[in-house]
């Protein structure tokens, strides 16, 4: 079997989160598998959210700026890409949504072929994402909506979801349910 490639992209500005934590354990877990692993933490390495008026509607992707044209590069490189950042609001970081805005651009990620929408990134996407919200808003409200936005929005750019883990109560949460919630990350890693 031919080891994968995975790229890990973090957004969270506190090295120190749990949002770090479980991007720590998620590269130890795919280098126990022998995976190769590439990591993007998009606060540390000052990644510029902010899309400019020149970037849109471009007709080459080679018009894009140098840092966008290289963040693709890891893209089309990965087989697999691991999101990993807080839900903040209802949604992800504003940061890990410019990088969307900026790296997932038409012609890349996504066209127009015949007149429909076609994603073009043949890869495997996972979620993991930990809250503020307690475990039982989080299953009767926000689960049902947030999963269909994002699985639409992945599979818009063709990548094929592995898995969406939510981890609820951050504020209050004991060490056993830190824990816990890596041990989760393992698993899911693991199976990947």
């Amino acid at each position: 079997m031919i080891p994968k490639k995975i790229l890990l992209v973090c957004a969270n500005p506190n090295p120190k989160s749990f949002s770090h934590a479980i991007l720590n354990t998620a590269v130890q877990a795919f280098k126990d598998k022998k995976y190769e692993t590439l990591v993007r933490d998009l606060y540390a390495m000052k990644f510029d959210p902010i899309m400019r008026k020149e970037e849109i509607g471009i007709s080459s992707l080679k018009d894009l700026p140098q840092e966008i044209q290289k963040e693709q590069e890891h893209v089309k490189w990965c087989d697999i890409i691991t999101f990993i950042g807080p839900m903040w609001w209802y949604g992800m970081p504003a940061m890990m949504k410019g990088y969307f805005d900026r790296v997932f651009v038409r012609g890349f990620a996504h066209d127009i072929v015949e007149g429909r929408s076609k994603g073009l990134l043949d890869k495997g996407m996972v979620v993991f994402q930990p809250m503020g919200a307690g475990e039982d808003r989080m299953k009767e409200k926000l689960l049902p909506a947030i999963n269909t936005v994002a699985d639409s929005w992945y599979r818009f750019c063709g990548m094929k979801p592995l898995g969406f883990h939510y981890f609820p109560s951050m504020p209050w949460a004991t060490e056993k349910m830190l824990e816990g919630y890596l041990d989760q990350v393992k698993e899911a890693c693991s199976k990947l």
